[in-house]
């Protein structure tokens, strides 16, 4: 009998998507509980999965955040992507242009920089730091005929040039710094970013736009990337106080984002298409830190203004 409760306790976990593929449910809700009961039924039984979404091809870890969503929901946390993208062409001239191009750090298998591609027409400079995932990362690139578009870079952005150690957990989106002696430490190279855009040949003035996702190595990236927002360039990043607590940076976060930008806004007001166009004083942003940690919400997104006059 023990060996059946794993599939009882799945079932019962997704009951509602049964419910929804025998009943009524339009076709919309039926495709997703579908595609929600078939992630489900290979979780834990393989290792890769290569499958289309939408005019993308993928390849991704199955066991991944990543891939649950692109798998779901055909996209990665891309909702904010056409609001932001329509803000910064209305109120960020640095943005505006064909030579202009996007840096994506901590791509990951590439979930958000296929999509700024085709979105902004822009070049992207796609900043992976763990091996297995840039391979993955890389082959979607060139699986989707977009090696032309995106330049690819296997790298961890830091404070200097030379060697991290970065724990790899079974989740590829939740690598972080870490300790030496942490059982699933991995060596990786490490570069300030201005060091990884010089690598590339990209002047800190063809740069229109940085997003960011690093798993709390957010100051370092401010510190490493402060001429691009010396020049006026936006930051699109994730915002986790606890993260960069656990990586003893939340004061030079905030220190960084104090220095070199003038305003903020969370992800929140793109979602509900409400954006004002400067946003929140970047004293706020300690307050936001705050709500964040009290309600158990624990991170956002923000995008950081620089205080430079665009």
């Amino acid at each position: 009998m023990d060996v059946f409760m794993p599939l009882f306790a799945k079932i019962l976990r997704y009951l509602p998507e049964f419910a929804a593929l025998t009943g009524y449910a339009g076709g919309e809700r039926k495709r997703k509980a579908r595609r929600r009961l078939s992630y489900a039924l290979m979780y834990r039984d393989a290792e890769l999965v290569t499958f289309r979404r939408g005019h993308h091809l993928w390849t991704a870890f199955v066991n991944d955040c990543v891939t649950r969503e692109i798998w779901c929901e055909g996209h990665f946390q891309m909702d904010v992507a056409s609001p932001l993208h329509q803000w910064l062409e209305q109120n960020s001239p640095r943005y505006v242009g064909e030579r202009k191009i996007v840096i994506n750090v901590g791509a990951n298998i590439g979930a958000t920089a296929l999509v700024l591609s085709e979105l902004t027409c822009k070049k992207i400079l796609a900043i992976e730091p763990i091996p297995t995932t840039y391979e993955i990362l890389r082959q979607n690139v060139q699986q989707n005929d977009m090696g032309s578009l995106i330049m690819l870079e296997n790298s961890a952005v830091s404070t200097f040039d030379g060697k991290m150690t970065m724990s790899l957990i079974d989740d590829s989106g939740q690598a972080e710094f870490c300790r030496e002696n942490d059982s699933h430490a991995k060596v990786v190279r490490s570069r300030p970013l201005i060091n990884i855009l010089e690598s590339h040949g990209i002047a800190p003035d063809d740069v229109g736009f940085v997003w960011s996702d690093t798993q709390g190595a957010e100051a370092d990236v401010l510190e490493t990337g402060a001429a691009l927002w010396l020049g006026g360039t936006c930051c699109w990043m994730e915002f986790c106080p606890d993260l960069l607590k656990k990586q003893n940076a939340y004061e030079r976060f905030i220190g960084a984002a104090l220095r070199h930008f003038r305003s903020f806004i969370a992800r929140e007001s793109f979602n509900a298409g409400d954006a004002a166009i400067y946003g929140e004083p970047i004293l706020n942003l300690e307050i936001l830190g705050r709500k964040l940690e009290e309600s158990g919400q624990h991170h956002t997104d923000v995008l950081l203004i620089p205080k430079v006059e665009q």
